[in-house]
C-alpha cells in the first residue's frame, strides 16, 4: 500500500461513525490488550480522505457508506501522524437498524458506545478523540 506523506507525517483517515437511532459511536479494538480506536487507516495514493474513509470502513467493519456521505470534522496531529477525521451517520430513519459489524482480522472486537461514555474508555489518543467529539458536537453532528 502506498503511503501519502505530509511532511514527515503519514496521512491517515479516521471515521467517527454515529448510529443516529441509538446515539452511539463505533469503536474497534486492535488486539485484546490494546486501547479502543476509531475505524480507519492510511490514505492511499490518489485517494481523497472520503474515499479512504469509505474503503477503510468497509475493510475493517463490512459497513458500506457512500463516499458523498462523509463530512470532515477535524484534523489531528500526533507525532508521525496527520489524521483527518470524517463523520458519517447511520440510521437516519427510526426504522433503520444498526448494521451488523464484521470486523477484519486486524481487530479483535468492536463496541457501539454512547458519546457520553467514550471518554471513560481506554482509547488510543484519548484526548484527541474527546476533542474530535467536541468539534462534532459544535458542528451539530452529535447531540
Amino acid at each position: 500500500m502506498a503511503k501519502v506523506k505530509q511532511g514527515d507525517a503519514t496521512s491517515i483517515v479516521k471515521v467517527l461513525l454515529h448510529d443516529a437511532s441509538s446515539g452511539k459511536l463505533l469503536l474497534l479494538q486492535p488486539g485484546s490488550d490494546n486501547p479502543w480506536e476509531l475505524p480507519g487507516g492510511r490514505i492511499e495514493k490518489g485517494e481523497s480522505p472520503a474515499q479512504a474513509a469509505a474503503r477503510e470502513l468497509q475493510e475493517e467493519t463490512g459497513i458500506v457508506i457512500p463516499v458523498a456521505s462523509f463530512i470532515a470534522v477535524d484534523k489531528v496531529q500526533v507525532p508521525g501522524i496527520h489524521a483527518m477525521v470524517l463523520y458519517a451517520r447511520l440510521g437516519e430513519a427510526s426504522s433503520e437498524t444498526t448494521p451488523r459489524v464484521r470486523i477484519s482480522p486486524e481487530h479483535t472486537d468492536y463496541l457501539w458506545v454512547s458519546v457520553e461514555k467514550t471518554p471513560s474508555l481506554d482509547c488510543l489518543f484519548k484526548q484527541e478523540l474527546i476533542d474530535v467529539i467536541g468539534e462534532a458536537k459544535a458542528k451539530g453532528l452529535l447531540h
